[in-house]
């Protein structure tokens, strides 16, 4: 079930902290941009929780590795710059445990 039509269940929004009653609080990038050798990334969180950022050469049999280090989140938007590994890659954000 996904309450605010927002593509998220209810079970991931429950899990992520977010609100299922409201279609802006999903966890998802808000911002992806190559910059200069950098990727700067920006995702909405929960303040007090962890996220990961990854790279994958491939969305289909590929590894996913992290990309900087874990970052705790500080307010409801995240934004990170990172070296750019590779010309084409693409990018995940993973919730990690408490």
């Amino acid at each position: 079930m996904d309450t605010d039509g927002d593509g998220l269940s209810n079970l991931v929004e429950y899990l992520s902290d977010t609100d299922p009653r409201d279609p802006q609080s999903g966890f998802r990038f808000t911002r992806i941009a190559h910059e200069a050798g950098e990727v700067q990334v920006e995702f909405r969180a929960t303040p007090g929780r962890r996220y990961q950022v990854e790279q994958s050469a491939a969305l289909i049999n590929a590894p996913w590795e992290p990309t900087g280090a874990a970052v705790l989140a500080q307010s409801s938007q995240v934004n990170l710059t990172l070296p750019e590994t590779a010309p084409h890659r693409f990018y995940r954000v993973s919730l990690l445990p408490p």
